[in-house]
């Protein structure tokens, strides 16, 4: 019985192949959005999951200086607390990393310093060596797979040096396997904690006062974490006055509060991964109404189908059944074709958009289970009304042609369009409002962006910073240099001193951007009080500027004069704030501004240089004169040249990469509603194929049985409109939250968006309109 219901269901299918495509293709498609949306969503849910005792380990907070932490607690802890099984260290280089393998060119790399206890704390696979020896010996280093691939190719990677920073030797010890899972934890490779003091002397010194590294800590099996913190602040010294405290490890990577962790750590953004999830769930619903909408547009046609069975014996439950096993029949090819779309786009779709997911991830059993369930459950909701509708047709009804409550399968069409569309707009003006923060964001920094070079000071150009200077400013079209620590996103350092104040002490806490004295006026920092650096003579070497942030929180009216008893080059030394600046984002606008120091400070890890406006010829001669002359002055390390504003379209990377995925799925949605729209068309001009002959030989325009046969579907459309508008409002404003500093939505965004659905609807329609009001009437009427 099921293999003669299949059979006549195939068979069914094969005559309709138009419908039967497009169902088959919504579908699919949809389906295989959900697989990559749920796919990415479980990547970043189950982040960190992939280590063991990934429960029991805690990050080390300071509530001075947030994750740095002193290298003497370590011991300490592995001395003095018997609650913690383990502890790790982790430490970010003071450069970005150089390393070269052989005769092969200078790689920049990302590389941390971890302690032995590394592997103990995060278990991760080994391809080769041994995890429990490898940082071990000094200047030992682990590579992840795709690392180690990127430098040796296919050579065994174990034993072989590497030269870091042109003067360092690292021995590969062992390779990582990448997992599966998403990870928080951001790097390329690990250098042994003991290599630290030959490398980068002096930053693991025995003091309290020293914060250069990140503590991790697993406890032992059911400790109390509160206890344990008791017991961490006990191990400090009566001076040390910054409490510490516990954060779970994995709280880290979706954590809405905690802003101070540093390039350590990726962070995720629960809110973006809801937003994808709802557009999945909203273009398999645009399937389920093309599927309603075509399969009721076929009703009378299957009347008489209908009306043969039951004459001939078949119960409303089997006409029934028979509706829904084809809509299962549908949903299941579609499973299959969306399966294999997912399995080939999957590497175009990292490449394109940033989303990057792991191929092995599409086949975990709890993807699989979902992604199956929702597709049962969409052939259910899909098949459903018009199995209810085509079982309940009397047979007398149906042989005749009559098919009762044609009125009620026409408003559920309509009303399903009508939903179609509110989703089409909402997904358009939440497309332009995430274009609108993107843009919003990287134009109203504060600071000057346009036509900046920022090239990396390499250990060979540290030493010889005037050189270069000089050098620099031969080249045509080069207006200024300045040198700096500051890059957007990078180079800020946090630090806890006090101001003392109209003879009263006050504790504050500031980030720190560091540069020459020319350095403010270079990036176009507008001055609200006071005076810049001089940049002729040395009065200000012990000077300092600060930003409107640091006078509100710390209540500060009078700060020129004001002494800051700096606790960074030597403790207790004291500096002067000469001016201030209006606040300016030296971060993204997702967070706020917070209180700022400028140093005046000679030493630079990035050269800034201004050029003119000019043609791409003579900003490329430019481009080429910087490499040449850093190149030349620098033989052995790569030197890197970036525009400013790129540097800060980086800071937006994680938005700019939101934006890329939410655009790309909106697109897929918005042709899925343009299919369904089609093939309801070609089923209603069918239908009124004799209308539109007869109103031709009466003298009726193209045009006018165009804007006929439009009238209704435009009609819809602007009910859509008013319907989403609302929705696409509290959408906006909800993802709005996520930044401190924020654009507006604005009424034109609407208008546009509306706009572009109706363009969109009109221009679907038109096609099979205008074909049949330019058909033959004789042989339309001939047909009937």
């Amino acid at each position: 019985m099921i293999k003669m219901y299949f059979a006549l269901i195939l068979r069914h299918l094969r005559k309709d192949p138009v419908n039967t495509s497009i169902n088959i293709f919504s579908f699919a498609v949809s389906l295989a959005v959900l697989f990559v949306l749920v796919t990415y969503s479980y990547q970043e849910v189950t982040t960190d999951q992939v280590f063991n005792k990934v429960d029991r380990t805690y990050m080390v907070r300071s509530e001075m200086f947030g994750i740095s932490t002193p290298a003497v607690l370590h011991n300490e802890i592995d001395q003095k607390i018997p609650a913690i099984e383990t502890a790790v260290r982790l430490k970010s280089p003071w450069n970005e990393p150089v390393v070269q393998y052989g005769k092969q060119d200078p790689l920049t790399t990302n590389l941390l310093f971890a302690d032995p206890t590394f592997f103990e704390v995060f278990d991760y696979e080994v391809l080769h060596g041994d995890l429990a020896t490898a940082l071990e010996e000094p200047y030992s280093l682990v590579l992840r797979q795709r690392e180690s691939e990127r430098i040796f190719g296919n050579d065994p990677p174990i034993g072989k040096t590497l030269k870091l920073n042109n003067k360092f030797q690292l021995t590969v010890r062992a390779v990582i396997v990448e997992p599966v899972h998403n990870t928080s934890l951001r790097f390329d490779g690990l250098i042994s904690m003991s290599s630290v003091p030959g490398i980068e002397p002096g930053s693991m010194d025995s003091d309290w006062g020293n914060h250069n590294v990140t503590t991790l800590v697993v406890l032992n099996e059911k400790q109390d974490p509160n206890h344990t913190v008791e017991a961490l602040n006990q191990l400090t010294p009566n001076h040390f006055d910054s409490a510490l405290s516990l954060v779970p490890y994995s709280d880290i990577y979706f954590s809405e509060t905690l802003r101070d962790f540093g390039n350590l750590f990726t962070r995720g953004n629960l809110v973006q991964i809801k937003i994808l999830l709802l557009v999945a769930i909203l273009i398999l619903i645009i399937s389920i109404i093309n599927f309603v909408n075509l399969t009721t547009a076929q009703l009378i046609k299957r009347g008489r189908e209908s009306g043969i069975n039951k004459v001939l014996g078949a119960s409303r439950k089997t006409i029934f059944a028979k509706v829904l096993l084809e809509a299962f029949t549908i949903s299941l090819s579609a499973l299959v074709i969306g399966f294999m779309l997912v399995h080939s786009a999957i590497p175009f779709l990292n490449e394109q958009t940033g989303l990057y997911i792991h191929p092995k991830l599409i086949l975990v059993p709890e993807v699989w289970a979902g992604v199956s369930l929702l597709a049962l459950m969409a052939s259910v909701l899909a098949g459903v009304w018009p199995a209810v509708f085509f079982s309940s047709v009397s047979p007398v009804s149906a042989l005749m042609g009559i098919i009762p409550g044609r009125i009620g399968t026409r408003s559920l069409q309509n009303a399903l369009v009508v939903v179609q569309f509110t989703v089409t707009i909402v997904l358009i003006a939440f497309t332009i409002i995430v274009q609108k923060q993107v843009s919003f964001g990287a134009q109203n920094l504060g600071f000057d962006q346009e036509n900046i070079i920022g090239m990396e000071m390499t250990g060979q150009l540290h030493n010889k910073k005037d050189v270069l200077k000089n050098g620099l400013l031969g080249i045509a079209g080069v207006q200024d240099i300045s040198f700096s620590q500051f890059m957007p996103g990078k180079g800020l350092s946090e630090h806890m001193s006090t101001i003392l104040y109209k003879g009263q002490e006050k504790q504050v806490q500031y980030n720190t951007v560091r540069g020459d004295p020319g350095f403010p006026e270079f990036m176009g920092l507008a001055l609200k009080e006071g005076r810049f650096f001089s940049t002729t003579s040395h009065i200000d070497e012990k000077k300092v500027l600060v930003n409107e942030a640091f006078l509100r929180e710390y209540e500060v009216y009078d700060p020129l004069n004001t002494i800051l008893k700096s606790l960074l080059e030597g403790r207790g030394q004291e500096v002067e704030i000469i001016g201030v600046v209006k606040d300016f984002h030296f971060r993204g606008v997702q967070q706020p501004i917070t209180p700022l120091v400028i140093q005046n400070y000679p030493y630079a890890t990035h050269c800034f240089v201004k050029v003119q406006d000019g043609d791409y010829n003579q900003m490329k001669a430019v481009l080429d004169g910087l490499k040449a002359i850093a190149t030349d002055l620098s033989p052995d390390f790569p030197v890197q040249i970036q525009f400013l504003d790129q540097a800060v379209q980086r800071i937006y990377e994680a938005e700019t990469t939101f934006r890329k995925i939410f655009t790309f799925f909106s697109v897929i949605a918005i042709i899925i509603a343009c299919v369904g729209l089609l093939g309801l068309t070609m089923n209603t001009v069918q239908k009124r194929t004799k209308e539109i002959a007869i109103r031709k030989i009466n003298g009726a325009m193209i045009f006018e049985m165009v804007k006929l046969l439009s009238q209704d579907i435009a009609k819809w459309v602007i009910l859509s409109f008013v319907v989403a508008c609302p929705i696409a409002w509290l959408v906006m404003h909800q993802w709005l939250q996520n930044f401190a500093y924020r654009t507006t939505p604005e009424w034109w965004m609407f208008v546009l968006a509306g706009m572009a659905a109706l363009c969109i609807a009109l221009l679907t329609v038109s096609y099979h309109t205008v074909k049949a009001a330019r058909a033959n009437p004789v042989r339309a009427l001939r047909y009937e």
